[in-house]
């Protein structure tokens, strides 16, 4: 990397975490064989491997084109950069409806800022319910129907002659025909919050949605939330694929024992009722989990087989140790005689404060009155009380 471009990284690190933004992993691709390759990054508020259901989540995506500028400055514009937010079923690819190219979005923006400044948010809401339709609700009847899409324009521009609660859409003769495309491109692009996925400003508050957790069968198809940003240099709609990329993916807070990025001294058990478990029958086992962003989290909690020998019941300690099975203690649990319900126990271990990153080694010890055992199915993971991460 040049010195100068090192220099607009830091730069650019030293804003986002003024503005209270963390610069967040990301899967960037770029043109890199073509001298002054773009880059697209996606900075967030809080923590950048796990999402709670409604809590919010505060995002900033940032353009960086050494022919064009950036966007943080203002000096590229954001438009040129489309973002798309939704949730995807399980761990694979994110799909291509995500990575659409930047230039989709300038006309959208455009019409968002017509639709603040004009006269539509005296009458209709974006997305609450009331007597009139809001616009989504207008949009999603509009959308890839070409004839109610030329309607929708139409009442834009000469009003309607259908009262509804009393009041008739007015005709707005000021507005051009390029500026009623604007506002027409941006009532369709409006999805309902469970529509995937959703076209989003370059800065913006999520509040996320999602299910409950823990409860068995815990297998089930886990859900990520997605937010993907996609970059076109000269704000025009690539053919091909975009100039640079950009993800992030936020998985619901639950890692499973089957899917630990190492182990040792343990045993894998299938049960009919909770999957794929590990079972460590000595001190010194463990599972590890690489990779794991503990920004916030202030207690995890550890789900436990229970078996129905007496012989086999959880037992000893619980201990999670950061960076390697020698690495510092952030909190441990006692699992002598736990009990639970519906053959899972769930075992708490407040987490000492911890931020950013870290390998997660959760291993088993003896206590003072038995030796360890556990049949490990999966870490829950939960946040502070504050509504926002």
């Amino acid at each position: 990397m040049s010195s100068a471009a090192a220099t607009s990284v830091t730069l650019l690190a030293l804003m986002c975490v003024a503005s209270g933004f963390a610069a967040a992993p990301v899967a960037s691709e770029s043109l890199g064989t073509q001298p002054g390759a773009a880059s697209v990054s996606i900075h967030v508020s809080g923590n950048r491997t796990f999402y709670w259901a409604g809590r919010r989540l505060r995002y900033l995506v940032v353009t960086q084109d050494p022919l064009s500028g950036d966007s943080l400055h203002g000096s590229l514009p954001s438009e040129y950069t489309a973002v798309y937010a939704g949730s995807v079923s399980g761990s694979g690819p994110t799909p291509a409806a995500f990575f659409a190219s930047g230039g989709i979005s300038r006309s959208v923006d455009r019409g968002r800022a017509l639709v603040k400044s004009a006269d539509c948010l005296l009458c209709h809401t974006v997305d609450e319910s009331g007597v009139i339709p809001n616009l989504t609700l207008i949009g999603a009847q509009a959308r890839d129907k070409p004839t109610e899409r030329a309607r929708l324009e139409k009442i834009i521009s000469t009003g309607s002659t259908t009262a509804v609660g009393g009041i008739q859409m007015p005709a707005h003769p000021n507005l051009s025909s390029a500026e009623v495309g604007d506002l027409a491109d941006y009532i369709v692009s409006l999805r309902a919050e469970n529509e995937n996925p959703r076209l989003m400003p370059g800065r913006g508050e999520l509040r996320l949605s999602g299910a409950g957790l823990a409860q068995p069968p815990i297998w089930r198809q886990q859900r990520s939330y997605v937010l993907a940003a996609a970059y076109d240099r000269g704000g025009i709609r690539a053919t091909t694929r975009p100039t640079a990329t950009a993800e992030l993916r936020l998985r619901e807070p639950l890692l499973f024992a089957s899917e630990a990025d190492d182990t040792s001294g343990t045993r894998i058990r299938d049960l009919a009722s909770l999957g794929r478990i590990a079972v460590a029958e000595h001190a010194g086992a463990y599972v590890a989990f690489f990779d794991v962003d503990l920004t916030g989290i202030a207690t995890v909690y550890v789900l436990l087989a229970q078996d129905s020998k007496p012989q086999l019941r959880n037992a000893g300690r619980l201990v999670l140790r950061l960076d390697g099975t020698d690495g510092r203690e952030a909190g441990e649990a006692v699992i002598d005689d736990n009990t639970g319900i519906r053959s899972l126990a769930r075992v708490a271990i407040s987490l000492d404060r911890t931020e950013g990153f870290h390998r997660l080694f959760l291993v088993t010890e003896d206590s003072a009155t038995h030796k360890s055992y556990a049949s490990l199915a999966a870490i829950e993971f939960l946040p502070a009380g504050t509504d926002d991460l």
